[in-house]
């Protein structure tokens, strides 16, 4: 492995695939959606899915999202309702309470949001798209980092995957400063 490289023009001659694997961030795991999956296993899991705001917010914002994609660690997944709430109106809304349980939020929830959009009848809003979720993550941090891909059939290109993961984490690094206080206000 490189010696961690200093200068900017380093970190811009490399791919984002090399910058990655200088910083030691790897890709953990991929969920795969499995082609047109059904809307739900079960008549109960599609009402566990309605009920589950963190899964309704994810499925709406991907569906509904022209960009593409996202990557999210989940201190700023839990920090987009939580933040100046109590542990109690958090319960009350069915979010998280603590970084943990939004943690198994997500490996509960994903797996079901893979493919077709399984929170609304009828086709997706956006023709021909599926979910794409990854994680990825670095040794020497316990968070992981979340990508949100709405994707055609065949799944991203990884250099487009690569290149998502290496916009935030440059800034994860402090190799580069976020250009929105949003985001800053969301890492605190």
């Amino acid at each position: 492995m490189m010696n961690k490289p200093s200068t900017h023009d380093e970190w811009k001659a490399r791919s984002a695939r090399e910058n990655l694997d200088v910083l030691g961030w790897s890709r953990a795991r991929t969920f795969v959606p499995q082609g047109q999956v059904p809307f739900a296993k079960s008549a109960e899991d599609h009402s566990v899915l309605e009920d589950e705001p963190v899964a309704r917010m994810l499925a709406s914002w991907l569906w509904w999202s022209s960009d593409g994609g996202s990557t999210m660690t989940t201190r700023r997944l839990f920090k987009l309702r939580a933040k100046g709430k109590s542990e109690e109106e958090l319960r009350s809304m069915g979010w998280p309470t603590d970084l943990q349980l939004m943690e198994e939020c997500l490996e509960r929830v994903i797996p079901f949001l893979q493919g077709r959009n399984p929170l609304f009848e009828g086709p997706p809003p956006q023709r021909d798209r599926f979910m794409h979720f990854e994680y990825w993550e670095k040794g020497s941090m316990s968070e992981r980092l979340w990508v949100l891909i709405p994707a055609h059939k065949e799944g991203p290109p990884q250099e487009e995957v690569e290149e998502l993961v290496w916009r935030d984490v440059r800034h994860i690094e402090g190799i580069a400063r976020r250009p929105n206080p949003f985001w800053t206000m969301m890492n605190e």
